[in-house]
């Protein structure tokens, strides 16, 4: 699903906007990083994948949050990069949504990962685009595989994750700030 959104981003032309929802059930443990570190840091890396750039969180705008038991059950946090600004929210809720949207200068993708759809939207059209679907986890595997018969670049294979782990770490710092 993502590599189909990934393909056809050049129909939106520059992308300037990226919305990322994912929402979720509680799962049965606690104080683990909350919802940032169990859905949120999946749309951190997805997101910068899609922009082919870092992302920063946006300084200006407050990292709206709740919290439960003290866990993290809820966040959406604003980042950018040098031409446009992301918004990615996580909840944990009964009802699963996973939604990327990606707004650019000629258009809109919509992406639900779950119904496994991808919708083109702009000025002059409108249509589901076609995907071919395969299972996000044996893609993992084959991956780790492809790695161990040292086929491994560490830096396109594992900086877009080290750099999704540091902004949840940064997110919840502005949720939890240490305080002297």
């Amino acid at each position: 699903m993502f590599t189909a959104l990934q393909r056809h981003l050049g129909l939106v032309g520059t992308i300037h906007r990226v919305e990322a929802l994912r929402q979720g059930p509680t799962p049965p443990r606690m104080f683990t990083g909350g919802v940032v570190q169990d859905l949120a840091i999946h749309d951190l890396d997805l997101v910068q994948r899609l922009v082919g750039e870092s992302l920063g969180l946006n300084p200006q705008v407050p990292i709206k949050s709740a919290t439960q038991n003290g866990e993290t059950i809820s966040v959406m946090a604003e980042l950018g990069w040098s031409t446009g600004k992301a918004r990615v929210q996580a909840d944990w809720l009964p009802v699963r949504r996973r939604v990327i949207s990606v707004t650019g200068t000629e258009g809109v993708l919509e992406a639900n990962f779950l119904d496994r759809t991808l919708v083109l939207r702009s000025s002059t059209d409108h249509r589901s685009l076609p995907i071919t679907w395969s299972d996000p986890l044996e893609r993992e595997h084959q991956m780790f595989h492809h790695s161990c018969n040292g086929h491994f670049d560490a830096r396109l294979d594992l900086e877009p994750q080290l750099l999704a782990v540091e902004l949840s770490e940064q997110i919840l710092a502005r949720i939890y700030p240490i305080t002297s």
